[in-house]
């Protein structure tokens, strides 16, 4: 199951994007996305969720980080993460870009 795929980057801003109780073919999902500063993005994915969880932010800079329930997560992806279970609570950093 893919989130925050085809989400605008406008989306995320100020209180951001927030799902409730959605239903899917691998139980009932609910979750938050929202940008905390310039690089960092929270993710609360609540329910129990049968199926590999791929988060897919709208992301400005590649990730460089990220954290589930407090821990960190290897092998991420430049613009993606799979997510090892639910519910998690999702830190994600993105590089900083000079400009």
């Amino acid at each position: 199951m893919i989130l925050g795929a085809g989400l605008a980057p406008e989306w995320i801003e100020g209180k951001g994007v927030e799902v409730t109780r959605m239903r899917t073919l691998y139980g009932e999902l609910s979750y938050s996305l929202r940008r905390a500063d310039a690089h960092t993005l929270r993710c609360d994915i609540r329910g129990e969720i049968k199926a590999r969880i791929v988060l897919r932010p709208p992301l400005s800079a590649p990730l460089r980080s990220v954290s589930v329930n407090g821990a960190p997560i290897a092998g991420i992806e430049a613009d993606s993460v799979t997510i090892p279970g639910s519910p998690a609570q999702v830190t994600l950093v993105s590089e900083f870009r000079k400009r």
